[in-house]
């Protein structure tokens, strides 16, 4: 018997400029202790922000 396999594989999104793959990155900075998510391409090294503002590395 052959074993069907359905899992979907997502592919990476592409990067605008240069079509190269990108991955979720983290930026924090840690004297204001502000973090943003943003796509960075692999190929270029362009930067496209997932959010409008940064968000706080803690919470109270």
């Amino acid at each position: 018997m052959e074993a069907k396999t359905t899992a979907k594989i997502k592919a990476l999104p592409q990067c605008h400029r240069c079509q190269g793959s990108l991955v979720l990155d983290h930026e924090q900075d840690l004297i204001t202790g502000l973090k943003l998510s943003v796509l960075l391409c692999i190929n270029c090294g362009s930067r496209t922000p997932l959010m409008k503002n940064p968000v706080p590395l803690y919470r109270n």
